[in-house]
């Protein structure tokens, strides 16, 4: 960057600046570019740094999550994670001193402009997911004498990946990595919020309750998703009692292992669920589905949902899914639909009533009435048992032998 400094131009200069410094910084337009010997210098350096801030973000974030002593990135999260390094270094060239922009940068307008409009939702999570992360890394107590939390988190922004790592594994005070702040440099902690209800993507609605914003997935960024669900778990999020359905699970795993279905991955049952249309398709599905549509009627693999949402969504889902499943796979089988459907309470512990009947399906009647017939069952069973004993004289009219 050059090292001269706006005086704080009206918002003509401040638009042209923006647009000016923005084209200067395209990514793709980077991509083009030929770089000097110098520049290749700098370039391997940053990628001796970000390899390493990977090494340490996946040990402590991944690997201590798994109780493992390192964890590996996936491809799409390394992918992730280096890109969102790059991206705090841009910020960090935008908001250090020799920056001709950084006393505009106070403006969240300005930041709005000339940085986060390049970006998708998801990038800007990712971005500010990496800062706080780096935050930590350099000033692991949550307080430091004479410095507030927005100090230092914008010393992290303005010193960039290199100061982090540099005092990470060093001796260095964390304290001599904070420099003084000019006014409106506050720690942009904010900046999160702010894009998120520009882009209308502030969540409040009764899909999804959080009221704070929250990274957002569609058919874009599934491969980046972290979920409680993963391919080999899957049978554990189908609906109610279905779950515990040993039979069910049984013919669920063994078809996903069949040879000729496609490569079975998150992304793509996300993908057949959305594209499931929930309505009954004929006389079968119109005794098993739902009366009336889900809470997801209306989801494209073009709706942005938080984690929370998807899972729900998974749930409410993945049994209609599965019931299609198995009217066209080689596993269909010609069995009555339980009256109670999936949260028949017998299906934990009644295997024989699990292989004679479709509990893929609603139920006709609730759980409560559920419990209470075949309490009813068992009563009239017991009843049937005394009578047979009475006439058999076998016990008293007192019941006793």
């Amino acid at each position: 960057m050059p090292t001269y400094r706006d005086a704080h131009p009206g918002p003509p200069q401040l638009i042209a600046v923006a647009q000016l410094v923005s084209m200067a910084f395209r990514e793709k337009g980077m991509l083009e570019q030929n770089i000097t010997e110098a520049e290749l210098r700098v370039l391997l350096e940053r990628m001796r740094i970000s390899n390493r801030l990977e090494r340490l973000y996946s040990s402590k974030c991944y690997g201590e999550a798994s109780g493992k002593r390192t964890g590996i990135l996936s491809p799409a999260q390394h992918e992730g994670f280096q890109l969102a390094i790059h991206r705090a270094w841009k910020l960090s060239a935008f908001s250090r001193e020799a920056s001709i922009v950084r006393n505009s940068m106070s403006k969240p307008a300005v930041r709005q402009s000339l940085y986060y409009d390049a970006y998708a939702p998801q990038d800007v999570y990712n971005i500010h997911t990496v800062i706080n992360w780096l935050h930590r890394l350099a000033f692991p107590l949550p307080f430091v004498q004479g410095l507030s939390l927005a100090s230092t988190r914008m010393a992290c922004i303005v010193g960039g990946p290199q100061t982090i790592l540099a005092a990470y594994e060093s001796s260095t005070p964390r304290n001599t990595l904070v420099a003084p702040v000019p006014p409106g440099f506050d720690g942009w902690e904010a900046d999160l919020e702010t894009f998120f209800t520009e882009r209308k993507l502030w969540i409040s609605s009764a899909m999804c309750p959080s009221t704070y914003p929250v990274p957002l997935w569609n058919c874009e960024n599934w491969e980046y998703v972290r979920l409680n669900i993963r391919t080999d778990n899957l049978a554990d999020w189908l609906k109610g009692s279905l779950k515990s359905n040993c039979h069910e699970r049984r013919l669920f795993e063994e078809h996903r292992g069949i040879p000729h279905q496609p490569c079975f991955t998150i992304p793509l049952v996300l993908q057949q669920l959305c594209e499931l249309d929930p309505r009954p398709r004929n006389a079968h599905e119109k005794t098993c589905l739902p009366l009336k549509p889900d809470a997801f009627d209306g989801v494209t693999v073009d709706t942005l949902l938080c984690s929370a949402c998807i899972e729900s969504f998974v749930t409410s889902r993945l049994w209609m899914w599965w019931l299609r499943e198995k009217a066209t796979s080689v596993l269909r089988l010609r069995t009555g639909n339980c009256r109670y459907g999936y949260d028949c309470p017998d299906q934990d512990s009644n295997e024989e009533h699990c292989r004679k009947f479709n509990h893929a399906c609603r139920g006709t009647r609730n759980t409560v009435e559920a419990r209470g017939h075949i309490k009813e069952e068992e009563e009239a069973d017991e009843n049937e048992v005394e009578a047979m004993l009475l006439v058999d004289g076998v016990v008293d009219d007192d019941g006793t032998p």
